[in-house]
């Protein structure tokens, strides 16, 4: 099918591929607007300043720490990403008495002692 286009006679592809360049034109000129980002900016970089920005702000905080996690303090240097999948991965069993060290909340002779239910801390 022919059509016609300011003189000379166009097939269809040629028809829409006129029609793709001149929307392509003027919508470069105009003020991007959409609900997408108008950087390419991947989801992968957005993640890794996101991951990093959650570390940074945690060794913050750890260092930040009052003289209450004395003990988690004295166990742990501050926030590993290889501790951290270790722990993941470990039992239930494990994992309570890790976290009942981290917390300060165990059954250590220490603790017992301060609760008064042991006369002896050793």
């Amino acid at each position: 099918m022919l059509f016609y286009q300011d003189g000379p006679l166009l097939d269809m592809q040629e028809y829409e591929d006129e029609i793709a360049d001149r929307l392509a034109r003027d919508g470069s000129v105009r003020r991007f607007a959409g609900p997408e980002l108008s950087l390419g900016v991947s989801r992968q970089n957005i993640r890794r300043k996101i991951k990093c920005w959650m570390e940074n702000h945690h060794l913050a905080m750890w260092r930040r720490l009052s003289s209450t996690q004395r003990q988690a303090r004295e166990l742990i240097s501050g926030p590993s990403p290889t501790a951290k999948t270790r722990l993941l991965s470990v039992n239930k069993t494990r994992s309570k008495v890790v976290t009942g060290l981290f917390t300060e909340h165990n059954t250590l002779k220490r603790h017992l002692y301060i609760m008064g239910l042991i006369n002896s801390p050793l």
